[in-house]
Order: C-alpha cells, then structure tokens, then sequence
C-alpha cells in the first residue's frame, strides 16, 4: 500500500511539472508587429487568472503552461481585444500570427470611466488588483497570495515565488509588524477585504533592502479614494471553520481624508501527511513511516486608521496605525513506525502536542510623498515605529508500545518581542525614454529578544532543562544609502551600508 502511495505522488509530481510552451506573435492588419502587448491566460471552465505576460518590441510572447483548456485575451491601446481558445496537451502550440484590429469608432461624447485590470505588467513587477476578483471573496491573505501565478502556499502557510521560499514580504512597501516574526501564522490573519493590491516584484532596484533571493511580494492595503464618507462591509463563512467579519471606512474633503478599518476572523486549517524514508548502509539499515495530522487556527483581529493631508495638489502628508492581535491554539499527533532491516515492525511511537499562541502587534507611520509634472518623478520619506510580541505554550507527551522506547512528558515556552525604528528617504528622477535616477538613504535600529524554556515531568514535578534553555538579545543597527542610474538594458548601482 505505501509504495502504491509513493508510486501515485510521484505520478503527480511529474504532472504537476510537466509543462509545454505556448507562443505566438501579435500584429496589426498591416502586419506591423504590436510591442508591449497584454496577453492573460485564463482557465477553463472556471476563468480563473492563470498567468500573463507582455509582447516583446517584435510581437512574440511565450508561456509556459500546464495540460488543459484556456482562452487568452490580447488587448492594447486602440485596438479590439481578442480572445483566443487554446487547449494544451503535452506538446508545445504556436499560434503563429494573431491580429488585433484597430478601433474605428467615433463618439460625438465620451465618458471616460478609470477601471484597473486584473493584472498590470510593468518595467520591474507584475500587480493583481485584488479586488477586480470575485472569486478572493472570503478569503485571507495567505488564500489570495496561493492563487496568484508564480506564487503558492503550502499547508504550513509558507510562501514561495517561482518554487523559491526565499522571498520578502512587504505590506505597504515596507516591513510590517503585520507579519510579525511569523509570515504563515499572520497572513492567515489578514482579512482579504483589507487588500487593495498585491506587487509581485522579480527585478526589485537598490532601495528594496537585499533580502528575498527570487523577489518581493508587496502587499497593498487599501484606502478610498472618492469623497465624502465611504465604506465597506462584509462578513464571511467557509468550511471546515471560517468565519468573520470587517468594515473599511472612508471620510475624504478636498484637504483631508480619514480611513479606518477593522476585521476579525476565526480558521482552522486541518493537516495531514504522510512520509516514508528507508536508511540502508553496511553498518545500518532500517525504514519507518510517520503519519502526521495537525490543525492550527484561532482568532484574529486587524485595525487600522489614520489621516491623510493634501498639502499642495502634488504632496501629501499621511499619519497611520495598525495593529493585530491573535489568539491561537494549535495541536498536532505524529505516529511513527520504525521496521527492521527485514521490514518487521519493532516500534510504535505515538507524540502528541498542544499549543497556545498568542501574539500583537502595534505600528505608527508618517509618510511625506511628493510628485512632480515630469510622470513617475518622485520623492518619499517614511518614519515608522513598530513593536511586536508573541508568547507560545506548549505541552509534549510522547509514548512507545515498546519497554526499552523513550517515553516523555515535556512543556515549552517561548516569549519574543521585536522592537524597531525605521527612517527612509527615495527619490526617483526618470530620464529619457527608460532611463531612470534613484538615490536614497535608510536608518533602521531594530532589537529582537527571544527566551525559551524547555521543562521535563520527573516524579510528578517540573524540571528545567538546561540543556534547551536559551536567552537571546539580538540588535541590529543599519545606516545605507544608495545612488543608482540605469535603463532597460544597462545600470550602475553605487550602495553603502
């Protein structure tokens, strides 16, 4: 049975990677290529976004797509969209020339009606407008960030870009308390209703901080725009347990603007796996299995506020807050099997864990903005102050149907706290026709303490543990400063930190 297992996971392994090239060119009726063309691929039956890409300066484009039904859509500027069906069966599908044709419409009037797409390709990242998809209703942020191309989540709530789990996560641009010192546990907790946007940034320039290997996931909260008193509310259930609620609320005059948002969600996220692994050397040899299932989950609440100043028509003054609380309780049963070298079962260990997580966050921004006339002309300065904690509780009891097993009853706790300041300045200046300047400076103090206590049961008594016991102070002091200058194709980067 477990190698019929095995067999079927690497069967599906294999189909899950298994990908062919779908390509094409896209012209204009004179046979003109269309450059910087928008092509999205969507799933069939259920018109899900799947990927997308833009034309090159000769027309072409290539995706890379999984066996299925899809229809495409290719639109630009002035043209007719088109949409095209396409179906992907282990083999790569060109489709040779696709014309768009112009518009010829004349309008004695016109109202013009700003819509965001789905999805926007731009110079260094790709942005999903959230709320352009109905099907992220309901969801949390870990939820909407899995259906997203090129991003997935596993079952623990880790997010990986292009199969990298080396990737930052930003909200608003900037590190949040959010996000805590756990990404899975508190994108779970962040109600989708909250998000605006979400950046996927492949190519990020030197005022993004060197950390993420494969890129930056921005995620975008959002803020009304229109004015007046504006507002949202919602409220959710799902199953296995899912449930909650939230509002978002806007007041805008032609000088000011106040938002506030609130949200509070309950889930619970059931697990289980299965893991098989053999060990045969001369001096060794043996197999076991272990069978895992876990739940985590528990009650989160978001709130956030603040007001916006219109200085002049091109700067704005903004003082916002966030804060998070959660209350977690999560458990998790591991059965081992361990056989012999003759594939005899010798043991049976049963383990078993309970956990109380409980954590909050608090944050405190002044943000400047200035624009210009010259498009994408740009100066920022950000201050933020930012304190997180989270405490965790748990208690172990481990069991073996063997005399000579190891059998165990222990209790942990772990209490952490980050406690940060941050000040940057950017300033972007484009020139000519991709050219572009950025200079900029950054101070961030920042000191984390972590304390974690591991107890044995002895005799009906708790005993410290020594050898697990850890105290840790940790501080880091950054002042950078960076000058850089490039275009599509050629830039110097001059960083000092």
């Amino acid at each position: 049975m477990k190698w019929l297992f095995i067999c079927l996971s690497l069967l599906l392994s294999y189909q899950a990677f298994c990908q062919s090239e779908l390509s094409g060119k896209v012209i204009d009726p004179a046979g003109t290529p269309v450059p910087y063309a928008t092509v999205l691929v969507y799933s069939l039956p259920d018109s899900a976004l799947k990927d997308g890409t833009a034309t090159l300066e000769d027309g072409t484009f290539e995706i890379q797509l999984n066996n299925g039904s899809y229809f495409l859509k290719l639109r630009f500027l002035s043209f007719e969209e088109k949409t095209v069906t396409v179906e992907i069966n282990n083999a790569d599908l060109n489709l040779g020339d696709v014309t768009l044709k112009p518009k010829d419409e004349m309008l004695d009037a016109v109202d013009v009606v700003v819509e965001k797409p789905q999805m926007e390709l731009k110079l260094d990242k790709r942005v999903f407008n959230i709320q352009k998809d109905m099907s992220n209703v309901g969801l949390n942020a870990a939820d909407i960030l899995d259906n997203i191309p090129s991003i997935s989540v596993d079952a623990e709530g880790n997010v990986s870009l292009r199969g990298s789990q080396n990737v930052r996560i930003l909200i608003n641009g900037k590190p949040s308390t959010l996000t805590g010192m756990s990404n899975a546990d508190a994108l779970r907790q962040i109600d989708g209703t909250m998000i605006e946007s979400v950046e996927v940034i492949t190519n990020p320039s030197a005022r993004y901080d060197a950390e993420g290997e494969v890129g930056i996931v921005n995620i975008i909260l959002k803020k009304e725009m229109k004015t007046g008193l504006n507002g949202s509310v919602n409220a959710r259930v799902g199953y296995p347990v899912g449930y909650g609620a939230g509002f978002n609320l806007n007041y805008r005059t032609k000088k000011v603007n106040y938002f506030a948002g609130y949200s509070f969600g309950m889930q619970r996220s059931p697990v289980q796996g299965y893991n098989f692994q053999t060990f045969d050397s001369p001096d060794t040899s043996y197999r076991y299995e272990q069978f895992s299932n876990h739940e985590r989950g528990g009650f989160s609440h978001n709130i956030n506020g603040g007001v916006d100043f219109s200085l002049t028509p091109k700067m704005s003054l903004t003082l916002s807050t966030l804060f998070r609380f959660s209350d977690g309780d999560n458990w998790n049963t591991i059965v081992y099997n361990d056989y012999n070298s003759d594939d005899v079962l010798t043991q049976v260990v049963n383990r078993d864990e309970t956990e109380l997580d409980i954590g909050n966050s608090q944050e405190y921004n002044i943000n400047f903005r200035k624009t210009f006339e010259k498009k994408d002309r740009l100066w920022t300065v950000d201050f933020k102050k930012s304190y997180s904690l989270d405490n965790e509780w748990s208690t172990l009891t481990q069991l073996s149907n063997q005399v000579w097993g190891q059998n165990s009853n222990q209790r942990t706790s772990n209490y952490e706290n980050e406690d940060s300041w941050l000040f940057q300045t950017d300033y972007i200046h484009p020139f000519g026709e991709e050219g572009k300047f950025e200079a900029g400076a950054k101070v961030n103090l920042r000191t984390l303490y972590s304390d974690y206590l591991l107890e044995d049961s002895l005799a009906g008594s708790w005993i410290t543990n020594d050898l697990f016991n850890n105290q840790m102070t940790y501080t880091e002091n950054i002042y950078a400063g960076y000058i850089m200058a490039g275009n599509k194709t050629k830039s110097s980067v001059m960083k000092v930190v």
